[in-house]
């Protein structure tokens, strides 16, 4: 379970990352931009969601784990079907405003996407420390691996797809929370 706990998550996080760079590319005008914005939003996002893990209760780790990750799943159906029906007729604004805007829409799952990581170490300390360089290890391989898999994949089946996908990474995160 730990394995697969902290390869799902990075696998998770890097298909929601590349999707989302690619999604937003034609609204930012220029891939560069969207890299940029997307990779910054997201890191900064997830570390201080990863510092508000530092918050949550002991004996609610578990179900706040849960209900974030059924947050996570809403926020990222919107990635794959909201989102360009949202910024499709902000087309015209200037750029420094589509980037306030892209940053206001990457928050919410960037927030939360950076708590499982940091949470998940803090319980498998306690628990298993001798499996704490396995789940950094996984993590690691399968983000890059994850970066990968999400272009073959959108070139497919499509972002949406890929961001389903992401969902059921994410479900399956919280469902071995509590065995890791």
């Amino acid at each position: 379970p730990v394995i697969v706990y902290y390869s799902a998550l990075g696998i998770g996080y890097k298909l929601v990352e590349i999707i989302l760079i690619q999604k937003l590319t034609f609204f930012l005008a220029d891939p560069i931009f969207s890299v940029s914005v997307v990779i910054t939003s997201m890191l900064v996002l997830s570390g201080l969601g990863s510092l508000y893990s530092q918050k949550i209760p002991e004996n609610k780790i578990k179900n706040f784990i849960k209900m974030a990750m059924v947050i996570l799943a809403g926020v990222l159906l919107f990635y794959a079907f909201g989102l360009w029906p949202l910024l499709k007729p902000l087309l015209g604004l200037p750029l420094f405003l589509k980037v306030v805007l892209v940053i206001i829409v990457l928050a919410p799952g960037a927030f939360i996407m950076g708590i499982p990581f940091p949470t998940g170490l803090s319980y498998l300390g306690k628990k298993q420390a001798n499996l704490l360089p396995w789940a950094w290890g996984m993590n690691g391989a399968l983000s890059v691996s994850g970066s990968i898999l999400a272009r073959l994949v959108s070139i497919h089946l499509g972002f949406s797809t890929v961001l389903v996908f992401a969902i059921i990474l994410y479900a399956l995160v919280a469902w071995l929370f509590p065995r890791n």
